[in-house]
């Protein structure tokens, strides 16, 4: 799944990547524990921002189940990105087991 975002170097950009960060970098991280260890739909998870002069890419990649459906996931995915969204910026424990403790 991907979403056009604010070019690299905007004031957007950090904030965008400490949401993927918190969302989907790691085994501690927000997609991983719901979509492989929770709901077991996907093996594997991850989200990035791939930063570009124009416009950048919001990249959430999944890798589906065997036996789960594609359909399943990508319903799973969009609630957890809207999960992140209804609960407002991640708090500085999520930042932490995610990884991104040390930049902050």
């Amino acid at each position: 799944m991907g979403w056009i975002a604010p070019p690299a170097y905007s004031d957007a950009e950090l904030a965008l990547d400490l949401a993927m960060l918190v969302l989907g970098t790691g085994k501690s991280s927000r997609l991983y524990r719901a979509l492989v260890v929770e709901q077991q739909l996907a093996t594997q998870v991850e989200a990035y921002v791939d930063g570009n002069e124009l416009c950048s890419m919001i990249v959430v990649d999944a890798l589906c189940t065997s036996g789960k459906t594609p359909e399943a996931l990508e319903l799973a995915l969009e609630h957890e990105i809207d999960e992140l969204g209804r609960r407002g910026r991640p708090q500085p424990s999520s930042t932490v087991r995610s990884g991104a403790g040390s930049s902050i």
